[in-house]
């Protein structure tokens, strides 16, 4: 790893690094260090091989779109591929994570509130949610049925339900896609700034954000502080739960393959457990499907 380290900062800085930490449970899929050259900590995000480059590239983009508006985010200071990896140097921001505050945890989501509605203002139609690769990923292959997770029938019912969306008239703009604690650096000035545009598209607002609020068991209460920073009332919320709850579906469905295929760094065992099993029971997917503490 040092190895490669060197090598990509030598090319963006055309000089070693002096120090390299390995920074952990901040990239399920990512490798992300603090890197210092002289004198100056950055965050460099890297992957082996090249598909991470496009992802990259669509950071930068949500970065510097974001910092326009004045929400504070890292700056993107190189991006490129090097020795096989794709690679990202951030400016490393001082501060705690969102997580390690437990008393700052409402400011936190209603600021959270705050950034998603200015910034899910910006139109996003070149990075817009694409079902039809969603779509492929869940039923082109039958590979939940081949793996005896879901029934052909209820197969059928899920896709059913999935492919409402197709109907949705939106004009994409910009969703972070995981605001969540863990994606917040609380700056020793107070200023809270978002980090990780990983999972960023163009998606339908607030739907997108909402969605992932709802799948990962956010809490009632921090949800609820949320929507009051994003001005989105309760019958606003109501009226769009439907659409929500067939998002919370595809969310809950990539993960559920994504992890079966062993991608995460840990033991997925107990969620595709977990998961599967409360798909499955899900009787009907033409009324209400979630199936969390959020509600």
């Amino acid at each position: 790893m040092k190895e490669v380290v060197d090598q990509i900062t030598k090319k963006v800085f055309g000089v070693l690094p002096s120090s390299i930490e390995e920074i952990r449970g901040k990239g399920v899929v990512n490798l992300v260090c603090k890197v210092t050259v002289n004198g100056v900590d950055y965050i460099l995000r890297m992957q082996k091989g090249g598909k991470a480059l496009k992802t990259y590239q669509r950071e930068k983009w949500c970065m510097d779109e974001v910092s326009k508006i004045n929400i504070p985010t890292p700056k993107c200071i190189a991006i490129g591929e090097e020795v096989g990896h794709s690679f990202s140097f951030q400016e490393f921001i001082e501060g705690v994570d969102g997580r390690d505050l437990p008393k700052e945890a409402g400011r936190i989501w209603l600021t959270l509130g705050q950034y998603a509605k200015k910034f899910n203002a910006i139109p996003a139609p070149d990075c817009k949610f694409d079902l039809d690769y969603v779509d492929d990923k869940l039923f082109g292959d039958n590979f939940f049925q081949s793996a005896g997770v879901f029934s052909s029938e209820k197969l059928l019912s899920i896709k059913k339900r999935v492919n409402e969306v197709r109907s949705w008239q939106y004009a994409p703009t910009l969703c972070h896609g995981n605001l969540h604690l863990s994606n917040v650096v609380v700056h020793p000035s107070g200023a809270i700034y978002l980090v990780d545009w990983g999972t960023s598209c163009g998606h339908r607002a607030p739907h997108g954000e909402l969605t992932d609020l709802f799948t990962w068991n956010t809490g009632k209460e921090n949800i609820a502080i949320f929507l009051k920073g994003y001005e989105y009332g309760e019958s606003e919320l109501a009226g769009a739960m439907r659409d929500i709850q067939t998002l919370v579906l595809i969310r809950l469905l990539v993960s559920l393959r994504w992890k079966m295929e062993g991608h995460s760094r840990k033991d997925e065992t107990e969620f595709v457990r977990s998961t599967s099993k409360a798909v499955n029971e899900i009787a009907d997917f033409d009324s209400k499907i979630l199936f969390s503490k959020n509600i």
